[in-house]
């Protein structure tokens, strides 16, 4: 079904694209949403061009390059195009906080010999990986912060919004720090829900992971009750990674699709999986949480149709966000 969504896509961007419609084109494929944001939705457009690659949050994630269970964002697989990084550190300037990067096509096109073709490989992901070079030289970008905070604070934005990720609670089996590693979310039934899920949860999507056990993981992004609100920042969950709902809302609507804002080319499709075996197995095991690519002993890279979404979680106690006003 994606490939053959991706074909047609393909085939439909390299008729009669005049000047008007190459400009709608990068627009979509990395620029500011075409449509209104309503006043709950965390996502601007007046400071798009403070947030690109040379944005502080960006060059911070990038100085943590060969941490352990780390993915710098030079070094996620170009068929991803959303990151989630999550400091779960329970102290320092950067500690609980979240990032939402996005591809930033419209910057690669436009700095292109060949625009069309770069927006068309960033559209077609059942391309070679030799054809796809422009996705993966297309840099990285802030794609979604929460708003209101942020013109509070009267500064752009170095990250996306705080949260509270996981300590272990006496009497709680259950309960416990959040796991550190490199994550695909899991596309699997049930495992993401719009709204109330559970008590305290609200837009939940779990990571892909199964303990040794077998069991799988509890662990999900998810909106939490307002009583929480002024716990955020800090560390509180039970191992969940909680932050408000307005921003849960969008996110969740923004990793499905739902909200309109990428084609579906870019939100679901051919991923790499970290796990050795097979996806329709009711227990996934082999998982690794480096984030290194996996292949069979034939050398054929291991994937699963997927959401085009990485979640990257670590700990880092020192690192520092310069405030930029706006």
């Amino acid at each position: 079904m994606f490939n053959t969504a991706r074909r047609q896509f393909s085939k439909s961007m390299v008729s009669g694209l005049s000047a008007v419609s190459l400009l709608a084109l990068l627009a979509l494929f990395g620029g500011a949403s075409l449509a209104d944001e309503s006043k709950d939705q965390p996502v601007a457009t007046d400071l798009a061009s403070q947030l690109n690659a040379e944005n502080p949050g960006i060059a911070y994630l990038e100085s943590l390059k060969g941490s352990d269970r780390f993915l710098a964002p030079s070094q996620v697989d170009w068929r991803y195009e959303t990151v989630i990084y999550i400091n779960l550190a329970s102290s320092g300037k950067t500690s609980q906080r979240m990032w939402v990067l996005h591809r930033d096509h419209a910057s690669a096109a436009a700095a292109s010999a060949d625009p069309i073709q770069t927006l068309i490989a960033s559209a077609d992901a059942s391309l070679p990986d030799e054809q796809a070079a422009s996705v993966e030289a297309a840099p990285w970008r802030i794609g979604m912060w929460d708003q209101a905070f942020w013109e509070r604070r009267g500064e752009v934005p170095t990250y996306s919004w705080l949260v509270s990720t996981g300590r272990k609670y006496k009497g709680d089996k259950f309960s416990g720090p959040t796991p550190a590693g490199v994550f695909n979310l899991d596309e699997r039934r049930g495992r993401q829900k719009r709204g109330y899920y559970s008590a305290g949860m609200y837009d939940a999507m779990f990571i892909d992971l199964h303990y040794s056990s077998g069991r799988r993981s509890g662990v999900a992004l998810h909106g939490t009750t307002s009583s929480k609100y002024r716990l955020l920042g800090r560390v509180d969950s039970h191992g969940c990674i909680r932050m408000h709902r307005r921003n849960s809302r969008a996110l969740y609507d923004r990793v499905l699709g739902r909200d309109g804002f990428m084609p579906e080319q870019r939100v679901q499709g051919e991923v790499p999986r970290f796990f050795r075996s097979s996806p329709s197995a009711s227990v996934r095991r082999g998982y690794n949480r480096q984030g290194e690519l996996i292949y069979s002993d034939d050398g054929e890279l291991l994937t699963k149709d997927g959401f085009r979404t990485l979640v990257v979680m670590f700990k880092d106690y020192k690192g520092r966000l310069p405030k930029l006003s706006r």
